[in-house]
């Protein structure tokens, strides 16, 4: 079978504990910036209901029982637009309704939207990667031990060919996946702070309103972009560098917002 390399397990571990720590630090400053820590909260609780949950759920329903599902499925470009859009209505709706409800009575100060995205951000970085690297880093050991019988001893059949199989990737991929996924997670990160502007002066000021759909659509068009790309089998560098563009085009446009309306204040 093969052992996992000792420079894979080190970015394992890197991407893993970067993952983990950075929307901890992002809490500590924007708690020194003034911000409140229940944004940050209710960031994580909104992420976990909203998007783990009831998407999740609705997405698994609609392609497990219907023929609208398996028809999709079938279509990369459909595909990848549903699960971009599912991606961006529920998450900027739940932001933006958020923003409304609980969190009216912050919006004194600016920085509790930024505050919320690092909330939201953090919790997919631990659920969608750290805990994803910490199964990883189990496995590796396991394998590099010998001892990789302690899982396979357990399963059969199919189950067992699909596990064995699992393990024979992870050995396979190369170490710069994994410090690439712990890149794809800090575009990520800046992403959500970025729409959590956008959608924070949508619920704040009227005239700003408008925001909401413009952040529900680059969230769309982001999302449905990687995913297809990866589904054509683009070369990985390529469709990293173009979400890291995408996301640093993203941040100038709402520090942009940022700044019009913080000389307005």
């Amino acid at each position: 079978m093969g052992t996992v390399s000792c420079v894979s397990i080190v970015s394992i571990i890197i991407c893993g504990l970067v993952c983990a720590i950075i929307h901890l630090i992002l809490f500590l400053f924007y708690k020194k910036s003034g911000a409140h820590y229940i944004p940050f909260i209710l960031g994580v609780c909104v992420f976990f209901v909203l998007v783990l949950v009831i998407e999740s759920s609705i997405n698994s329903i609609i392609f497990s029982y219907t023929n609208i599902g398996s028809a999709i499925s079938n279509k990369i470009a459909i595909y990848s637009l549903f699960v971009g859009g599912m991606a961006g209505i529920f998450e900027e709706t739940g932001r933006l309704v958020a923003f409304k409800t609980v969190l009216k009575k912050y919006q004194n100060n600016d920085v509790n939207a930024l505050m919320y995205g690092a909330g939201h951000a953090g919790c997919e970085a631990i659920l969608v990667v750290s805990m994803a690297m910490f199964s990883n880093l189990v496995i590796a050991i396991l394998i590099n031990s010998g001892n990789e019988h302690v899982i396979l001893g357990q399963l059969s059949g199919d189950i067992l060919e699909q596990t064995r199989s699992q393990f024979q990737e992870l050995i396979n991929t190369p170490w710069y996946v994994f410090i690439l996924s712990m890149v794809e997670r800090i575009a990520a990160i800046t992403m959500h702070l970025s729409l959590s502007v956008l959608v924070w002066y949508a619920a704040k000021k009227r005239n700003r309103f408008f925001l909401y759909p413009v952040a529900v659509i680059i969230h769309m068009i982001v999302d449905a972009a990687a995913t297809y790309l990866s589904y054509k089998d683009v070369n990985i560098f390529i469709i990293e560098f173009l979400l890291v563009v995408a996301n640093v085009i993203l941040a100038f446009f709402a520090k942009g917002i940022w700044n019009k309306e913080t000389l307005k204040s």
